[in-house]
């Protein structure tokens, strides 16, 4: 029994009761797991950003391969979409430089897609945050792009590990051009490229009443992805046609 506004307000058993199980179904509603995932965004790094080779000026560059030993990778993974920021390590020459991101559309012939602004840089190492990142996609290769003499690459003696210049031919964007390949060297740069992962597929649903039973209730779900609390959600789905669906 309550009182509001100077009255007797009585609150009977069932009352209390209905209001009690709303408010837990509304707590166990917030517990249970969701079972439509969301697209995840991760980072993760290409190339390498070392190396004391100095190269010549107006000259472009790209990775065209790596031997695998040295466990780097240049190429934008799969769900990549953007590069973020990217490195490289300067000596007493200190640019101007950009970074560059290339398709290999027949090699040797490339494709230059996108140039970031141009830096200059201070000896040491550079990590250059970019204010609009820059577009990607899986299998894009990063390079350089050299203004003046600079420390662009290091040599690896391994002939599996090529890169693709210009040699003061200036690359356009969009424009396929064959590069000249020269083995050994590893660029010194790198990059961060923001990946997207796609979720996973949601649980396949019944067809009949037999795939619910021993326990295989707990690897389906409805239409919607949401999975079967337990055998007998999941036998009234399919005695449905799908018309009950789990939950």
């Amino acid at each position: 029994m309550g009182k509001v506004a100077g009255k007797r307000v009585t609150f009977h058993a069932s009352a209390r009761l209905g209001a009690i199980a709303a408010s837990l179904a509304a707590a166990a509603a917030l517990l249970l797991p969701s079972t439509a995932l969301a697209a995840a965004t991760t980072t993760t790094e290409i190339g390498s950003a070392q190396g004391t080779f100095q190269c010549v000026n107006a000259v472009d560059f790209v990775q065209a391969s790596t031997s695998g030993l040295s466990g780097l990778n240049y190429a934008v993974p799969s769900g990549g979409t953007t590069i973020s920021s990217w490195s490289v390590l300067a000596g007493a020459d200190t640019g101007p430089i950009a970074l560059e991101v290339w398709q290999p559309t027949a090699p040797p012939t490339y494709t230059l897609e996108v140039m970031s602004p141009t830096v200059s840089l201070n000896p040491g190492l550079n990590n250059i945050i970019l204010d609009s990142p820059l577009p990607v996609a899986a299998g894009d290769l990063i390079g350089l792009k050299l203004f003046g003499f600079d420390e662009c690459a290091q040599q690896t003696g391994n002939l599996d590990d090529t890169i693709g210049s210009t040699f003061e031919v200036p690359a356009s964007v969009g424009v396929p051009i064959q590069l000249i390949i020269v083995p050994g060297f590893e660029l010194n740069v790198a990059a961060t490229v923001d990946v997207t992962v796609a979720p996973p597929p949601p649980p396949p649903t019944p067809t009949s009443a037999d795939q619910c039973k021993h326990g295989g209730w707990q690897g389906l779900s409805d239409t919607n992805g949401t999975l079967f609390k337990n055998q007998g959600d999941c036998v009234s789905f399919v005695a449905t046609n799908g018309a009950n669906l789990a939950g």
